[in-house]
């Protein structure tokens, strides 16, 4: 998957920078980048890779992790998860989508669930809990809903 420059800015725009000079120097397409024992690298690179990544993943990359907003795309461009990272490891809020409207979100801290968390799968039901650092809070509720003609 390819982007123009100005998705390319958007894109920028999306990890809360401001403006497109304040974008790490190097972009580099995902599919140019390798994973290697938790980090990614540049194809035929031994130094951990830092700048944006663009394309089916997108988001910053320091010294090899994932950091910040990073945004994962189908292959139609269409939003698939929108996550946050601090040095590799999941911090915030995790959004996943399903034609464009988010059907499950959690919340992550130090790489941990933690705060609430739903679910509404394909098939009729939701699903709506709260975590306190990686340990369930209480209990799981899962409706079914009926569609009735």
């Amino acid at each position: 998957m390819s982007f123009s420059n100005s998705a390319q800015c958007w894109l920028i725009l999306a990890f809360g920078l401001s403006a497109c000079s304040q974008a790490p120097d190097l972009q580099v397409a995902y599919v140019d980048l390798v994973e290697r024992e938790g980090r990614y690298y540049q194809k035929f690179s031994d130094d951990p890779f830092t700048g944006l990544a663009v394309g089916s993943m997108a988001g910053e990359i320091r010294n090899g992790l994932w950091h910040g907003r990073v945004l994962t795309f189908n292959s139609g461009g269409q939003l698939l998860v929108r996550e946050s990272f601090r040095e590799g490891v999941l911090n915030g809020t995790s959004t996943w989508f399903r034609d464009g409207e988010p059907w499950q979100q959690v919340v992550y801290q130090d790489g941990l669930l933690h705060g609430e968390f739903y679910s509404t799968p394909q098939g009729g039901e939701s699903v709506k809990g709260s975590f306190q650092f990686g340990a369930l809070d209480g209990s799981l509720a899962v409706h079914t809903y009926f569609n009735i003609r």
